[in-house]
């Protein structure tokens, strides 16, 4: 993929410049397939499709999709098909000038069909073998419930869909596959899952006024060379503490949106947890795609080292008043993201904020200004840094299985099709991914260029885990509880509750490899 053309005085701009997702250059290229309507002689094709150019004979691509756009939060603002009244008109021209772009080409109509109960909708079009819908928009929790049914196709044998291709999300391709099928597709086709990837925002503002600059915090990630630096739980403890006053008036240490003129060095929820462990490479099962076995990788000395360091940045809430665990606020029936956590981060009354990247969409008018790190490693033996999602925001694509071989070829073209023409491969910079980047992290002329690649470098290292994309066998639950609680039992909890985890994903598996 073409690299993004901006230039960077930092140590890391190499490495990360090499990793980003949008391009702005070769306009020569695109300018004359930007009209909306695709020429023979100017039509590129991906790979997958192999030349060919198939009429569907205004035949139906169905999605079925949740309906709920709730105000509070943008998880759902990209669709597969956008409401004109919804969102900004910059991503809805992008979607629509990508649908025009397919139904031309093609001759489908694609259309989204409305769901309040997703999931249980989905799974009941399976049971009665409604075979309408071509794909299920939905989340990557119930993907994965879907998958291990043995219903879904396997992306990776369809000759129409090219999963090499950079428009797919190869941190899925390679991580998220189930005996060697790949039953979930996510790429660019839709940007729900970049939103609901965790980073670490600073305030400027606030960090500056106690000597860190941001050149000085994208130095720590990478200290010359391009080589892995040291921005570790460790020392995000370290900044955050020295960025703590505490009010010598409060009465309390949190009340309605902060605390009379203090300031906390840290905002950060327990979902964090099961992230930094991720993140570190300690995923909970090691799982053998050849069946020869699933390995329980919570009993293993490694795990429980990155469990108790985890549990050093994010326990003992009792007494440690220089940063606030998200999960313990009590506001009563208020929105406490919206009236309370949110205006105190833009108020530079919060040095670090752990959130998913669609907390940014709130800080558009945000007076002074943020930057973006990844999350830090749990400590310098960790040899890179990685993230993850929130699996039960983050949608993603999967299709069901039809004994009819057209329906399913026309299920994966179209499918490739919107991923492909949604990417900065084929449309430049007025494809959806760039839309939506625009809007997220450059709404305000004051945004840095190095928190754009930044924000690049986390989503091309992500890592996923389906044991903690399940919740198997309660091991998030475990995690986050055990780091926001400073639990010192945790270890009977994980034997009690942990011991039939490889049994239970091999039973799943077993009904996967029936097909």
């Amino acid at each position: 993929m073409l690299k993004k053309c901006i230039g960077l005085v930092l140590a890391f701009a190499i490495v990360i410049s090499a990793v980003a997702l949008v391009s702005c250059g070769k306009t020569e290229d695109t300018n004359d397939k930007n009209d909306g309507i695709l020429g023979e002689e100017d039509k590129i094709l991906s790979p997958a499709f192999g030349g060919d150019k198939l009429n569907f004979e205004n035949e139906d691509f169905l999605v079925m999709t949740k309906n709920d756009h709730t105000a509070n939060n943008s998880w759902n603002v990209v669709d597969l098909v956008v409401d004109e009244n919804l969102g900004d008109d910059t991503i809805v021209d992008a979607v629509k000038k990508r649908n025009d772009h397919i139904a031309t080409a093609f001759n489908v109509n694609i259309q989204r069909i409305q769901s309040t109960a997703l999931l249980s909708d989905a799974q009941l079009a399976i049971q009665k073998q409604d075979y309408s819908y071509d794909s299920f928009m939905i989340c990557i929790r119930d993907a994965l419930t879907l998958a291990l049914t043995g219903a879904m196709m396997d992306y990776s044998e369809e000759d129409y869909i090219d999963l090499s291709g950079e428009w797919w999300d190869q941190g899925v391709v390679e991580n998220i596959t189930m005996l060697g099928g790949q039953y979930l597709a996510l790429g660019d086709i839709n940007t729900i899952d970049d939103d609901a990837t965790w980073c670490v925002l600073y305030n400027k503002v606030l960090l500056d006024a106690y000597g860190y600059t941001p050149e000085a915090l994208y130095s720590k990630v990478y200290e010359g060379d391009g080589k892995v630096g040291g921005f570790t739980t460790e020392y995000l403890t370290l900044v955050a503490k020295n960025a703590y006053k505490q009010d010598p008036n409060a009465t309390n240490k949190w009340e309605n949106s902060y605390v009379g003129s203090g300031t906390y060095g840290l905002f950060l929820q327990k979902e964090v947890a099961i992230a930094l462990l991720q993140g570190s490479g300690n995923t909970p099962t090691k799982v053998d795609n050849s069946m020869a076995g699933v390995s329980p990788m919570v009993f293993e000395e490694s795990f429980a080292n990155a469990i108790d360091l985890i549990f050093d940045f994010m326990g003992n809430k009792a007494t440690a008043d220089w940063y606030l665990v998200l999960d313990n606020i009590s506001d009563g029936t208020d929105d406490k993201w919206a009236n309370s956590v949110r205006p105190a981060f833009m108020a530079d009354k919060v040095a670090f904020y752990i959130t998913p990247f669609d907390t940014i969409h709130h800080f558009r008018d945000m007076k002074s200004d943020f930057g973006i790190l990844p999350l830090p490693k749990i400590s310098d033996d960790q040899l890179d840094y990685g993230t993850t999602i929130q699996y039960g925001n983050a949608t993603c694509y999967v299709t069901p299985y039809r004994v009819d071989e057209y329906l399913n070829e026309k299920s994966a073209y179209v499918l490739e099709a919107l991923c492909y023409y949604s990417s900065p491969e084929y449309l430049g910079e007025e494809c959806l991914k760039y839309a939506h980047y625009t809007l997220t992290l450059q709404a305000k002329g004051t945004r840095d260029d190095a928190s754009w690649e930044m924000m690049d470098f986390i989503l091309k290292n992500r890592v996923f885990d389906i044991a903690c994309a399940l919740n198997l066998s309660g091991i998030n639950t475990i995690v986050q509880d055990g780091s926001v609680f400073a639990y010192n039992n945790w270890i009977s909890e994980r034997d009690a509750k942990l011991s039939n985890m490889a049994s239970d994903l091999g039973k799943k598996f077993e009904i996967l490899a029936k097909g």
